[in-house]
């Protein structure tokens, strides 16, 4: 017991103990920061290659166009009655949106 004391105690040992736990506290806070970059990244090019797929389905199939909106709007609502930020869908060119949370055309 008195050696942990003493092994505790000794100046160098503590300061090297307070600059690893400090480095590792920046690595973890590092990592994290990381992590959320990353996932804004990749949420980004899904949404743009979301964009993209629907373009294609719309330009060669027009006529599905309602059925596509309901699908969209049934996925993207969050929750029984939806909640603010769920996002619009938008017909380009504009000629009508939709709020998915209320699930209502919007004029």
């Amino acid at each position: 017991m008195e050696v942990k004391i003493m092994f505790l105690s000794n100046v160098e040992v503590k300061g090297f103990i307070r600059n690893y736990l400090i480095l590792f506290i920046i690595t973890i806070g590092l990592s994290i920061e990381i992590s959320f970059v990353s996932i804004n990244i990749i949420k980004n090019e899904v949404v743009e290659n979301n964009q993209a797929i629907v373009g294609n389905i719309l330009s060669k199939k027009p006529e599905m166009e309602d059925e596509i909106i309901d699908i969209i709007m049934d996925t993207a609502q969050t929750g029984e009655s939806g909640n603010s930020g769920d996002g619009r869908i938008f017909v380009l060119p504009v000629e009508e949106s939709y709020t998915i949370s209320s699930q209502s055309k919007d004029d």
